[in-house]
């Protein structure tokens, strides 16, 4: 359930870097913060400490908001001890996006990837 809109002050920002080597500015909000309805790519990860943020789904979609509320946390909270976050970057072009998500797919191939 989501529980405000994006804040109004500028998110923190994370470099996610794929395996090609090129690095993707995301912003970051606590899961279950609402997010536009937007085309882009998102990664939805644990942050075990401020150094070490792990990766739990990585996808694209055509429009954040939608994909984001069917994310399956009753699973996820199974095995989920730690903090929660979504990563989002806006990608309107689609071909970009699928790049994108595929060259970060590659690197983190531990995240748990929806079919």
């Amino acid at each position: 359930m989501k529980t405000s809109q994006p804040a109004s002050a500028a998110p923190p920002i994370y470099h996610w870097i794929g395996k090609s080597g090129k690095t993707y500015p995301y912003l970051v909000f606590p899961y279950g913060t609402a997010i536009w309805e937007l085309p882009g790519v998102y990664v939805i990860c644990d942050e075990l400490n401020p150094l070490q943020i792990v990766p739990v789904q990585i996808g694209e979609t055509e429009n954040l908001e939608q994909d984001l509320a069917y994310f399956d946390m009753a699973r996820y909270d199974e095995c989920r001890p730690r903090h929660a976050y979504v990563h989002v970057r806006i990608e309107l072009d689609a071909a970009a996006r699928k790049a994108e998500a595929e060259d970060l797919k590659a690197l983190y191939q531990q995240a748990y990837l929806a079919a």
